[in-house]
């Protein structure tokens, strides 16, 4: 099971990292982080750092794409590119989730119609 992960410039820890240490436990499961660049991207608070190999456009399918929050998602939010990409790779997968407000760029690429979504309270609107 090949799982994606993307990190970006403040990235919430715990929503990507925490899915990241469930997941890598599963059989036979892969899992990737990719990025809008190549490098090390830092959380939110600074304080950690990730070194990513990939960059998101070189994935071009997977069997589950995890997108996390944080302060960075909604940075994510204009970024076409990307937006794109999540609505192009999401065609792909078995399963397509995010973390907190994560949601929002799933309700960006039009993913959301219809669905019953949460997220964290500040981001409800």
């Amino acid at each position: 099971m090949d799982i994606v992960i993307p990190l970006f410039r403040l990235f919430e820890p715990l929503d990507a990292i925490g899915p990241y240490e469930l997941l890598a436990n599963v059989p036979d499961a892969r899992v990737r982080f990719v990025a809008p660049e190549p490098g090390r991207i830092a959380d939110v608070l600074g304080s950690l750092r990730v070194d990513v190999p990939t960059r998101f456009t070189e994935v071009e399918s997977c069997d589950v794409l995890l997108v996390p929050g944080g302060a960075g998602a909604r940075l994510m939010l204009n970024n076409t590119e990307f937006i794109d990409w999540v609505r192009r790779i999401h065609g792909t997968t078995r399963f397509t989730a995010s973390v907190c407000t994560g949601a929002l760029v799933l309700g960006a690429a039009g993913l959301l119609n219809g669905l019953t979504v949460t997220t964290h309270w500040l981001a409800k609107d």
